[in-house]
């Protein structure tokens, strides 16, 4: 099952090749949009209905929580169509492989933020979601 995924600048390049064998993968340095802000990739993401990949899990674990808040309270017509980062930073191939194991629920990734962790071979959803 392919998806369409937007993985920020800080995720290393093997793993977006490894990834655009099976999916629709956008990365900034092939848009020319390297060096453009967090919330920037997250708004451009959400705007295309891309689960965005990131290794920046502290930033986007603030943000994915703000984008939730506002849109249950309806600020926001639509959530995020996910969020997949790492605990830390991660090996490129069993993250890759990771990616694509995940992608292969049929739960939806929408308005989720997962959390890969190597070291448990584990995906741990962020704590805080509040209910609509």
């Amino acid at each position: 099952m392919s998806a369409r995924l937007y993985a920020d600048e800080d995720v290393a390049q093997q793993i977006v090749l490894d990834l655009r064998q099976f999916h629709d993968v956008k990365y900034p340095s092939d848009e020319g949009t390297t060096g453009n802000s967090d919330v920037w990739h997250l708004r451009n993401a959400l705007t295309e209905g891309r689960i965005l990949l990131t290794v920046n899990h502290s930033d986007y674990r603030f943000l994915h929580r703000v984008v939730t808040s506002t849109h249950i309270f309806g600020g926001l017509a639509e959530t995020h169509a996910g969020i997949l980062s790492v605990a830390k930073r991660p090996d490129p191939q069993p993250w890759a492989s990771a990616i694509d194991s995940v992608l292969s629920f049929p739960e939806s990734l929408t308005g989720r933020l997962l959390v890969w962790h190597e070291d448990r071979n584990a995906w741990i959803e962020d704590a805080w979601r509040p209910k609509d």
